[in-house]
């Protein structure tokens, strides 16, 4: 379109007017609509205005894929970013889940060490804190882990 901009144009037409009587007019054609043939010629003597909205043009075209690929690129990086959240949530949690367990046999240890007063309550009661904080630790691995599931899907959904 910024091309046909640049070049001479030229046109044809009829103009019709319609005229009403004018009681204070003394001219023979009073009243008599009229008709005009109408030629007119376009020469584009300003090139540069031309030339700078093709480049305008072209320069927009530019902007609009980046700004697709930007989105594209940001997209693929929270993608990946989701996903790496995935798996160490899933990591984590295994993790606990077997620091919970190893914990929970120190505690019967402990509980039959209490048991035979070979050991004190601190011993119990410090090992029952750390059983509840790896508890804690998974039901927080888990969140993080359901969070990245849902940022996954939504990234991943096709409508």
């Amino acid at each position: 379109m910024q091309k046909q901009m640049g070049l001479p144009m030229v046109g044809v037409g009829l103009n019709y007017s319609v005229i009403s009587k004018n009681p204070m007019s003394t001219s023979p054609m009073n009243g008599q609509d009229m008709i005009m043939p109408m030629l007119t010629v376009t020469l584009p003597i300003y090139r540069k205005k031309y030339n700078a909205q093709q480049a305008e043009t072209k320069f927009a075209k530019s902007a609009v894929e980046q700004n697709y690929k930007a989105t594209a690129n940001a997209l693929q990086v929270e993608y990946y970013e989701a996903l790496q959240l995935y798996n160490d949530a899933r990591r984590r949690m295994e993790l606990y889940d077997d620091q919970r367990l190893l914990a929970k046999k120190m505690l019967d240890i402990a509980l039959k060490a209490f048991s035979s007063s070979n050991s004190g309550l601190t011993d119990i009661v410090r090992i029952q804190k750390q059983l509840l904080d790896y508890e804690f630790k998974q039901v927080e691995a888990l969140v993080d882990f359901n969070t990245a599931k849902a940022m996954i899907k939504k990234l991943t959904i096709n409508n």
